[in-house]
């Protein structure tokens, strides 16, 4: 029984940092920004962050000229939607993962009508690395 209940504990605590790590290095995608630090103002409104974000994509993805509009706009609506959803909410890590998971899915169908499907590759790979990175270096 003992075994069981250290067993379990482990299995909590694994998926709370798992959780914590995708927060921390996944949502912004291509930027580390945790919750703490947005709600601290550490790293300034979401259109402050927004900025950020494009700035990244620009950089990593090549955007097109005719690209880079529609591009602000989704981030600028999912970073105002990240801050009034899950930021300035009191969830649980879980409720936090699943609404933060929502929110990403939509703005990469999104984006996903807007890039060109090698930029969409491109920014699927730089999303996910980043949340690997992270894992990597809170585990290691």
């Amino acid at each position: 029984m003992d075994f069981n209940n250290k067993k379990i504990e482990q299995i909590k605590t694994t998926k709370t940092i798992l959780i914590f790590c995708f927060l921390q290095f996944s949502v912004f995608s291509f930027g580390q920004i945790s919750i703490k630090e947005i709600k601290n103002g550490e790293y300034g409104t979401p259109e402050e962050r927004t900025l950020q974000i494009d700035s990244m994509m620009q950089t990593g993805l090549g955007l097109q000229e005719y690209q880079y509009p529609a591009v602000h706009e989704i981030n600028l609506r999912f970073s105002i939607k990240v801050e009034e959803e899950v930021v300035r909410q009191e969830l649980g890590n879980w409720s936090r993962y699943r609404r933060i998971m929502k929110i990403q899915k939509e703005k990469d169908k999104e984006l996903k009508n807007v890039l060109t499907a090698p930029q969409y590759k491109k920014y699927e790979k730089g999303r996910d690395k980043m949340f690997w990175e992270g894992v990597k270096e809170f585990f290691f």
